[in-house]
Formats: structure tokens, sequence, C-alpha cells
């Protein structure tokens, strides 16, 4: 995706995700929105959730059928 059309999808997301009545809205369903991140924070933020899945499998000793 060009650099230009990911920031304005960036700053479109972020102005949303701080705006209080959408945010109530989203919690309303269950849905508690994360903090708007650029491109590094959402890589960090995977590898992060991927290696905390990872131990939770390897801990309880999860496999495919």
């Amino acid at each position: 995706m060009p650099d230009d059309v990911a920031q304005k999808l960036s700053a479109s997301l972020a102005r949303g995700l701080n705006d209080e009545a959408f945010r109530a809205s989203l919690e309303k369903v269950g849905f508690p929105p994360l903090p708007p991140r650029d491109a590094e924070g959402i890589k960090a933020f995977i590898e992060a959730d991927r290696a905390r899945w990872a131990r939770v499998i390897k801990t309880l000793n999860i496999t495919l059928d």
C-alpha cells in the first residue's frame, strides 16, 4: 500500500478511535478498542501476541487434531 494512503487510513482510524462516543459504542458491544498504532507498533503487537500464544500452546501441550 502506498505510504500516503496508509497514512490517511491511519489518521482516519486514529480520529475514530480517539472519539469517546465511538469508543463507548464499541465497548458497549464488548469490543474494547485498542489504542491506534503505527506500522512498527502493529508489528511489535503481533510479535508479542504470537509469542504469548506460543507459550500458552507449549505449556498446555496443545496440538492440532
